[in-house]
């Protein structure tokens, strides 16, 4: 399996959603572990003892600016133009998953993109099976493409994009991008 960063798997799918009139724009990045997806993103991290994963043997590549509860961000309302849930919103059941979307969407402003990474448990799986790190967050049941959509849209978000990205050959994730209006 290629070390590849956050960055180089999805640059083509998630970097477009991060620029205004082609510069890099305001945005958050929620629970990376210090492996934003998004190079000039604010890292908003969990509290430590919730940061197990990363705390293991996957040590930060970037300064973690922000500490915090990812279920209520100390963002103000409307003041950014993107926000990234990559392998977070697994960690709560779906049930959950308006409140959450509801809250990372609030400080968009009009026109910005929530963006989110889960995994498809299937592809998780083998993914697993072939020897790739196992998240025990990802164990269980995980969503399929459009379940995303279905709460973006009970939430009144526009839905951009909700597929299997397909990056690379064992590429586990469902790419949701959704707009505030």
């Amino acid at each position: 399996m290629s070390e590849q960063s956050e960055v180089e798997k999805y640059e083509h799918l998630i970097l477009p959603y991060t620029m205004e009139n082609g510069r890099a724009a305001a945005g958050v990045d929620l629970a990376t572990g210090g492996r934003s997806c998004v190079p000039w993103a604010w890292g908003l991290e969990l509290p430590v003892e919730q940061y197990a994963f990363y705390n293991s043997d996957h040590p930060p590549r970037g300064p973690i600016q922000l500490r915090g509860s990812v279920e209520i961000l100390p963002i103000e309302t409307g003041s950014l133009w993107f926000v990234v849930a990559s392998h977070i919103a697994e960690d709560w059941p779906q049930t959950e998953w308006p409140r959450l979307f509801a809250e990372w969407s609030r400080p968009l402003r009009s026109g910005g993109s929530l963006i989110v990474l889960v995994p498809q448990h299937e592809l998780w799986w083998k993914y697993v099976e072939k020897g790739g790190v196992h998240n025990q967050a990802h164990a269980q049941p995980q969503p399929q493409v459009g379940d995303m959509s279905t709460v973006a849209s009970q939430i009144g978000l526009a839905v951009v994009k909700d597929e299997l990205t397909n990056c690379f050959p064992d590429d586990f994730n469902i790419l949701g991008i959704f707009s505030k209006p």
